[in-house]
């Protein structure tokens, strides 16, 4: 029997999925909106909750959301509201002008849509193709038009505006197939990052259904690009506001605390809901079970913590001293439905830190499988970008997430109550709840038996690659030094760190002797080789040279930058436009640590399953460098 066993028990009889349901529609129905007025309405709803469950030290922190503060390159929205809109067809006529209604879904005006004029704007109606790449804006006038666009982005937006374009439409939910489920053809995509959320020169943006989609596309190809109008009425408003973050805690017997992130800035039931609803289902938990007796009393506190996703957890990280006690976490991001192809993802925290709770997560999401065969779940190495950032080295603090992969309804209209299952939220608030009290109570016996897990969990990696083919001694060592950090890691919770570490000394050193027998194993059968790089020597030097450290806390972001700027780091680099830094770039920051060479860093993303040419990550860092997010060493 697992050590946490009479905790997964106590939990698992507690925690009600059922509950957790009835929260996931209290907060949707006033999540679903997206705007900031609703934004602020939910984060009071949750702090009205947290108070309801007994939590302490309840606050909301307002950040500003002027379009211009930024951290790390992410910029704080300026704040939006929009209280109508509505599309139509003017010219020619047809039976059935609407092309989009505010009165039928929320989500058909793209946030932070500039307004119009009360009456609307009538304009004609063009398209452009390849709008990602900007001579294609050179090449068709879209002055005083309104473009509609097969695909849409911020890059695209962003050049629409500056050439003039009033307004952009888009349709569908990106190459959706004939065979699609029908409600996904009359659904309404979020579009969420199409218009700049920051100062910028903007228009208005419109998100139209599949089926209205073609309709238009059909009049166009027969009238002709710009002999088809429309009107657009947006009734919105964009001003200088708060940005939200709510927070609130179970405490401890120290000041240090386990956190429960979930964001709650976006619009659907699943997303993320679902989320902050399960992490309220598991504060009430937690705190009903030690006031009951039936946990041991909490070393440490735990923290439920809810903001705009990524953007309000970099100010926190940044700016709140609370983020000193926190030694570890979990994010739960689209938690609730039980239907079609859902798997469950369980993240680890980055792999610049890899700590016991990976280890942990995979063990709790195997005893879950042991008791509910019909879950599916598969483990992700890498992390994501998310409200997981208290997992970089900065600060310290290993944080994993539980995010469902395979939602169909993700990102739209469909992403309502239906599917979100009460069997769903109970499985996995147990998992949750259970790596959060594990953490929590732990001393000097359960740090021990955590490091047995990551021991046991290391073997498993090493053991798993080499059965899956031709492994490189130097990816075995590289898991192998994982794993003998996350053994490591575990002193974190030792109130006897002699007595922990000396346990600890020997489990290392039993990966250390197993490693070098599978490494053996490994040579004899003819599969494990040196990796070998082919790069210019100049290159290499310059890479072995070249040591950085991180400065700013959280994950990087180019939105602080001008339309020109981040075309030339485009062209220069081949990053720049997308929903922050890409996933090796922001895991090549975290390694950033001073002692660690270009070179170094290059390595170990490539052990991590990241090729990216070493050229390309020694001109971004230098770009980070220029940016003040690293400094030379």
């Amino acid at each position: 029997m697992a050590f946490y066993e009479p905790i997964w028990c106590e939990i698992e009889n507690e925690v009600s999925g059922e509950r957790a349901v009835e929260l996931t529609e209290q907060l949707w129905q006033i999540a679903r909106y997206g705007d900031f007025a609703h934004i602020n309405e939910t984060s009071e709803k949750v702090a009205t909750l947290m108070e309801q469950f007994g939590l302490a030290e309840i606050r909301i922190v307002h950040y500003p959301a002027d379009g211009v503060t930024h951290f790390g390159g992410w910029v704080m929205p300026q704040a939006w509201d929009v209280h109508d809109a509505r599309l139509e067809i003017v010219h020619p006529k047809v039976d059935d002008c609407l092309l989009a209604s505010f009165a039928e879904s929320p989500l058909v005006v793209m946030s932070y849509s500039a307004p119009t004029m009360p009456k609307g704007i009538t304009a004609p109606v063009v398209r452009v193709d390849a709008p990602e790449q900007l001579e294609s804006w050179r090449e068709t006038d879209v002055r005083g038009r309104i473009v509609f666009l097969k695909s849409a982005s911020v890059r695209s937006a962003s050049y629409a505006f500056a050439h003039g374009a009033l307004g952009i439409i888009c349709d569908g939910l990106n190459g959706m197939a004939d065979d699609a489920p029908e409600f996904l053809k009359s659904a309404i995509r979020f579009r969420n990052y199409v218009i700049p959320p920051w100062h910028a020169k903007k228009g208005f943006g419109f998100s139209i259904s599949f089926e209205r989609g073609r309709q238009l596309r059909q009049l166009l190809d027969k009238y002709g690009d710009g002999n088809v109008y429309v009107r657009a009425i947006v009734d919105s408003k964009l001003y200088d506001g708060n940005l939200p973050l709510v927070t609130g805690l179970i405490p401890g017997e120290s000041d240090e605390e386990v956190i429960i992130t979930g964001h709650l800035c976006e619009i659907g039931a699943n997303d993320n809901a679902s989320g902050v609803a399960l992490a309220l289902e598991i504060g009430r938990t937690l705190k009903a079970l030690v006031e009951q007796g039936k946990l041991p009393k909490l070393q440490r506190g735990i923290r439920l913590c809810h903001t705009v996703e990524v953007r309000g957890t970099n100010a926190f990280v940044n700016v709140d001293e609370t983020v000193s006690r926190i030694i570890a976490g979990i994010n739960l991001d689209m938690v609730g439905r039980d239907e079609g192809d859902i798997v469950c993802g369980a993240y680890y925290t980055t792999p610049a830190l890899p700590a016991y709770t990976d280890a942990l997560l995979a063990h709790l999401f195997g005893r879950a499988q042991r008791s509910s065969p019909a879950l599916r779940f598969s483990m992700h190495s890498r992390g994501f970008i998310d409200d997981n950032v208290f997992g970089e080295p900065l600060i310290g603090a290993p944080c994993v997430g539980i995010i469902q992969d395979g939602d169909v309804r993700w990102h739209n209209s469909a992403d309502t109550m239906e599917g979100i299952s009460s069997r769903m939220l109970h499985l996995l608030g147990t998992i949750s709840a259970t790596f959060c009290a594990t953490i929590a109570t732990a001393s000097d016996v359960e740090a021990i038996e955590l490091a047995r897990i990551a021991l046991k969990h290391a073997l498993n990696e090493i053991a798993n690659e080499l059965m899956e083919g031709k492994p490189h001694a130097d990816r075995i060592a590289h898991i192998s030094a994982k794993g003998v950090q996350r053994i490591r890691s575990v002193l974190q919770l030792a109130g006897d760190e002699a007595k922990v570490r000396a346990e600890v000394d020997k489990l290392i050193a039993h990966l250390r002797n197993a490693t070098r027998e599978m490494e053996r194993i490994a040579i004899a059968c003819g599969h494990a080789v040196r990796s070998t790089y082919d790069v210019d020597p100049k290159l290499l030097e310059h890479a072995t040279a070249l040591r950085l450290r991180k400065v700013i806390k959280g994950f990087i972001g180019f939105e602080h930058l001008t339309n020109e700027q981040r075309d030339e780091l485009m062209e220069s680099v081949g990053i720049g436009w997308s929903w922050g830094a890409p996933g090796w770039l922001q895991h090549a920051l975290f390694l950033c640590d001073g002692t660690r060479s270009a070179r170094d860093i290059w390595v170990f993303l490539r052990n991590e399953g990241m090729d990216v040419p070493l050229e390309r990550l020694c001109d971004a860092l230098n770009w980070a460098c220029m940016q003040g997010f690293v400094e030379p060493v």
